[in-house]
């Protein structure tokens, strides 16, 4: 095929992650505060991997973060993910399966998932950062090493050192300074 007959176009994905989201309204829907991070964790269509261990790190290291974690369709996996869960209720939300996910990628601050195809053009589409984790060998793997390669994830590889990343990508410690900064600026 000659070179000028290829066109590049992605991954076609639905055309609801092309809109821009009411944020405000998406927060009112889901029951989701404006004042704490929201942490999306996608555990694939099918639930698989080490998903308990992945957040029993992120239970203990993001302690202020809202945290949505999706199940798919792995009904066994998010009934363990609720009990998991249980004592951090007031902050963590576990989903089955949902057909809002335009909607929680916009809502969300940071995701943690698998580097699969759709989940990663879409979350590209949103502009939604990433820590990868769990990649199935082939076709993941490569994703895996576009997206850190072009600085739209981290790796989550290893369950034991997620915490930590997602708690320095969601922490604001220059915060105070950027206010401040921001302020003098507008005096």
């Amino acid at each position: 095929m000659p070179g000028e007959r290829i066109q590049v176009s992605g991954i076609p994905i639905h055309p609801v992650f092309a809109l821009t989201a009411d944020r405000g309204r998406l927060q009112g829907k889901h029951g989701v505060s404006a004042a704490a991070p929201l942490l999306l964790v996608l555990c694939g269509g099918f639930g698989v991997g080490p998903v308990e261990a992945l957040v029993r790190t992120l239970l203990a290291s993001v302690g202020s973060a809202q945290m949505v974690i999706v199940a798919g369709r792995n009904e066994a996996l998010r009934r363990r993910l609720e009990r998991l869960t249980a004592s951090a209720r007031d902050r963590v939300r576990v989903l089955g399966f949902t057909t809002e996910m335009n909607e929680w990628m916009a809502l969300a601050d940071l995701a943690v998932t698998k580097p699969g195809g759709l989940t990663t053009s879409e979350a590209l589409a949103l502009g939604l950062p990433l820590v990868v984790a769990n990649a199935i060998p082939g076709q993941e793997t490569r994703n895996a090493t576009m997206l850190f390669e072009e600085g739209a994830a981290v790796s989550g590889e290893n369950p034991l050192t997620v915490g930590p990343r997602v708690a320095r990508r969601l922490g604001r410690p220059e915060a105070a300074r950027d206010v401040a900064a921001e302020l003098g600026r507008l005096v």
